[in-house]
């Protein structure tokens, strides 16, 4: 069997059937490609539903990142609220493609300003989802 691989990102795969009984397990084999070949294109996987993963590390210190996934693509808005309920901080506010979104916070609010220590609720608002976390800043 032989074929060239174009690029290095690119991958070659062949399938026999192991253990045929007129087949030994090693040696030299010719493969024909009697349909041709077939390119697949790189898939994203879709998330089934829209939600707010979660901040990793967390607790945190200086910053962590939070990742929310959306199902179809459309307008979202992850912000992070202080415990009275006040928004802080602004992390996304725009239309984003389906799939999984990371953003990190740095602990500071929107005027750059270090936050204090404490607990502190991400909250994401995408279509009709709602979803929030608690994530702890340690500094």
């Amino acid at each position: 069997m032989s074929f060239t691989i174009p690029a290095p990102d690119y991958y070659g795969v062949a399938v026999w059937k192991r253990g045929s009984a007129d087949l030994p397990l090693a040696g030299t084999y010719r493969l024909i490609l009697e349909s041709g070949l077939v390119g697949v294109e790189d898939l994203a996987v879709v998330p089934a539903a829209t939600r707010l993963v979660g901040a990793h590390p967390n607790p945190f210190n200086p910053r962590t990142t939070v990742a929310f996934e959306l199902s179809t693509p459309g307008p979202a808005r992850l912000a992070i609220h202080d415990l009275a309920g006040a928004r802080v901080r602004t992390l996304v506010d725009d239309t984003r493609p389906a799939g999984r979104q990371e953003v990190v916070w740095d602990g500071t609010d929107d005027t750059g300003r270090h936050l204090a220590s404490g607990v502190y609720m991400v909250r994401l608002v995408a279509g009709p989802v709602h979803d929030v976390k608690k994530v702890v800043l340690v500094q």
